[in-house]
């Protein structure tokens, strides 16, 4: 049993959050304002290096590089597998914090004015949660997050 929430249940959330599509980006810059907001310092981790390996195949490829995909992508996994898409360290202790961000379930109304599923929740792989375990196990404070406000109820966990 895992120490924090990694399963989607939608019946936390309100209709209207479901309805209105939100994606994982917008719930990354939201709960990074609400780490802004509670002066905790983090950052978003481009855990799959694509800015990095797109910026070195232009780069090689402005140069005259015929072989820069294949150079590029030798690069792959620029970081290790299951990285979180927020790290952070709490003021308080110097606790780190490993947020995982995902994009919560879409709903749609049907012609009966029914709420219908329309995408699924992102699920962590199983990588991501190794990766949360490991640092959970090491006295991190990690979670799974489809809101700014799941952001919120892991931060109340480290306030207990």
């Amino acid at each position: 049993m895992r120490p924090y929430v990694h399963e989607f249940d939608p019946r936390l959330y309100s209709d209207s959050y479901l309805l209105s599509h939100v994606t994982e980006a917008q719930v990354q810059a939201a709960a990074l304002d609400l780490l802004r907001a509670e002066r905790i310092p983090a950052l978003a981790v481009d855990a799959g290096g694509a800015k990095l390996r797109g910026a070195a195949y232009r780069a090689l490829k402005g140069a005259g590089i015929g072989n820069a995909g294949a150079i590029v992508k030798g690069g792959a996994g620029a970081s290790f597998a299951g990285l979180t898409d927020i790290i952070g360290t709490l003021p308080a202790n110097g606790r780190a914090l490993y947020l995982e961000i995902k994009a919560p379930q879409w709903t749609r109304l049907s012609k009966a004015n029914c709420m219908r599923q329309a995408r699924a929740a992102g699920k962590p792989t199983d990588d991501q949660l190794e990766f949360l375990d490991t640092m959970a196990a090491a006295g991190a404070l990690v979670g799974v997050a489809w809101s700014p406000e799941d952001v919120a109820d892991i931060l109340k966990g480290a306030r207990k």
